[in-house]
């Protein structure tokens, strides 16, 4: 080989070294886009993570708040309905004594007659 043909290998060599070179450059850029993309999608799952777990206490919360609501409204229907019952029971009574009135005048009348 002569130095022509040296010449031109050593500038061919050094443009592939340089090809090289840049496309070294690209893939570290492209490694470092890749590297903040992997960060982010970590923090999103380990925010989904702490979500889903809020979400779950939030849904037990509110099934234990049902529970109580379910709870004091049976309660209160019992306490109301008792309520409702008392005026019923008290003209029952009234009606009971106005009956047992009218008998008892009825059968004195009967009897003032008949002695």
């Amino acid at each position: 080989m002569d130095t022509k043909q040296l010449t031109t290998e050593v500038i061919r060599h050094n443009t592939e070294i340089a090809t090289i070179g840049e496309s070294v450059k690209s893939m570290h850029h492209r490694l470092d886009e890749i590297k903040a993309i992997t960060s982010g999608i970590q923090t999103l799952a380990i925010n989904v993570e702490t979500l889903a777990v809020e979400v779950s206490n939030l849904a037990k919360s509110f099934e234990k708040s049902i529970n109580r609501i379910e709870t004091a409204q049976g309660a209160q229907d019992a306490r109301i309905e008792a309520l409702e019952k008392v005026p019923g029971d008290k003209w029952k009574k009234m009606i009971g004594y106005i009956l047992a009135g009218i008998t008892s005048a009825v059968i004195g009348v009967l009897a003032a007659k008949f002695l």
